[in-house]
């Protein structure tokens, strides 16, 4: 995409999502990913991804992979070419993803234990860093992952890289739009999902949110689904000027996060988030 002074941050799922951005996917290359993790998560068991014993981490490393690398090969982009291209495309503050300092984390929302990563070397740091920015223990991954498997070898891979922290922040609003804003960190063996410490990160008020559920905003605008009821049917999320409705549609939502569903309803929330994009477009 052609987004030479935008910077697209990503907490969790959000960060495998915005690298796949800048790297060239698209909408018709991410359902197959969903469709093929579901897959493997249905088949775990009735509890799907919370299926004790199973690592969705570890199931979507390999065909995320498989994804990045025909995406890369469209724009021509191969074998020595690849890292490369990611310090070049996704490089300059182009991209955040968020993590989680487990040694620092208190509550969810803790700014203090926030960090983020806004220079990659390859591909392989790109995805290390976005696998550590989805991994929850016990919810995505296990809680002491096993030598070899994808979040250990993310372990490895990051345990030298440095990373970033903003100098200051009033919860998820996360910094100006300049380095002076950004203090080194040094590096740490262990990252969390950055969700737990940034769940909606936004560098300032013309930052353009992205939810799954239907939030509301105070200060920025926000593309998630259709505010069902009135004003009342909402809750406050921290301090940030943030609100999660409380109907039963977010509700469902919610659940849709954690349990994998048929392919037919996955089809349905793609069909519906790109009709809230252009609702909010058209708003």
């Amino acid at each position: 995409p052609n987004m030479p002074r935008q910077t697209l941050c990503g907490s969790s799922a959000g960060s495998l999502v915005s690298a796949g951005v800048l790297c060239g996917l698209t909408v018709d290359d991410t359902m197959p990913i969903v469709s093929r993790c579901a897959k493997k998560a249905r088949e775990a068991g009735v509890l799907t991804s919370l299926t004790p014993g199973f690592s969705l981490v570890d199931v979507l490393d390999p065909i995320l992979r498989e994804a990045m690398k025909e995406a890369l090969e469209r724009q021509g982009v191969t074998g020595d070419d690849v890292d490369g291209f990611i310090r070049e495309r996704v490089n300059g503050d182009r991209l955040r993803v968020f993590l989680t300092d487990p040694s620092k984390f208190t509550h969810p929302g803790h700014f203090g234990s926030h960090a983020l990563v806004n220079d990659f070397s390859s591909l392989e740091h790109l995805l290390s860093a976005c696998i550590l920015s989805s991994y929850v223990p016990v919810g995505t991954g296990p809680m002491i992952p096993e030598p070899g498997s994808t979040v250990d070898k993310a372990f490895k891979f990051m345990e030298d890289k440095w990373v970033k922290r903003m100098k200051k922040g009033d919860g998820w609003t996360v910094g100006g739009d300049d380095e002076d804003g950004l203090e080194d960190v040094s590096p740490k063996k262990k990252w969390w999902d950055g969700g737990l410490a940034v769940m909606f990160p936004k560098i300032d008020s013309r930052t353009i949110m992205v939810s799954p559920i239907s939030i509301r905003s105070k200060t920025n605008i926000v593309i998630c689904p259709r505010w069902i009821g009135d004003d009342s049917k909402g809750v406050n999320i921290g301090s940030r000027g943030l609100i999660a409705n409380t109907s039963w549609e977010n509700a469902v939502g919610a659940k849709n996060m954690l349990y994998a569903t048929e392919d037919e309803e996955y089809e349905k929330i793609f069909n519906e988030a790109y009709d809230d994009a252009r609702r909010v477009c058209e708003e």
